[in-house]
């Protein structure tokens, strides 16, 4: 019986150690100064903020999710981020005043403070969507197959190819109206504020607390700053 229960109980942690779990990995408030993205009628990217110390072209705060919450959040001095090359594919829909128009493509770059890269991906195919008419100002954009993560010191805790971004948009206006426009089939160019949320699949086995320490020991540690309040 406990030659049993042994066997059961290795069977049920080799189980538990190979699953892996889809987790947000960090929110990208963005906002800090709009419009925070472009659609400019082929490609759809962030826009430039002009600030030429920081490595991405929208400065953020970083909100950490699942492993990442072991850190505080990135708020002050801010870190930053970058969308490029997601290009429109195919003529854009209008049903009943929603558009989505299909995309394919992209890359993002998540930087810290100090310009280290902390995430970085591709994307495959993706859509935008949004309202046409009465003045309806959100959408949204988000791949509909997984992208890939291709690097930075966050990117060894996620499998390679469960990468997940979606845009969440606010006050699009195209030209001086608000809203998407589609004309004869073609979205027109758009800009908007954003925030922005990384998603991917945690690997099994993924390194003890203290290893997270090491590699990201430039990195507040929100655990011990609980402590020390405490």
């Amino acid at each position: 019986m406990k030659m049993k229960m042994k066997v059961l109980l290795t069977l049920g942690l080799l189980l538990f150690s190979s699953t892996a779990f889809a987790e947000s990995i960090v929110k990208i408030p963005l906002g800090e100064s709009g419009p925070d993205v472009i659609f400019d009628g082929t490609t759809f990217r962030t826009a430039d903020d002009g600030d030429a110390t920081t490595l991405g072209d929208q400065n953020t705060r970083i909100l950490f999710s699942g492993f990442g919450n072991l850190f505080s959040d990135i708020i002050s001095p801010l870190g930053s981020f970058t969308l490029a090359s997601v290009t429109a594919t195919g003529a854009a829909s209008d049903t009943l005043g929603v558009v989505v128009q299909h995309t394919t493509g992209g890359t993002f770059d998540l930087y810290a403070p100090d310009n280290s890269l902390l995430l970085s991906g591709t994307l495959t195919a993706g859509a935008l969507t949004g309202s046409e008419g009465t003045g309806a100002q959100t959408g949204s954009f988000f791949n509909t197959t997984l992208g890939t993560f291709t690097g930075g010191s966050l990117a060894s805790f996620y499998e390679a190819d469960s990468a997940e971004l979606s845009v969440a948009l606010n006050a699009i206006f195209t030209g001086n109206i608000p809203g998407m426009v589609v004309t004869n089939g073609v979205l027109q160019p758009f800009t908007s504020d954003a925030s922005g949320l990384i998603t991917g699949v945690n690997q099994a086995g993924v390194p003890e607390p203290m290893s997270m320490l090491l590699l990201f020991s430039g990195l507040p540690l929100a655990a011990a700053a609980r402590k020390k309040r405490a």
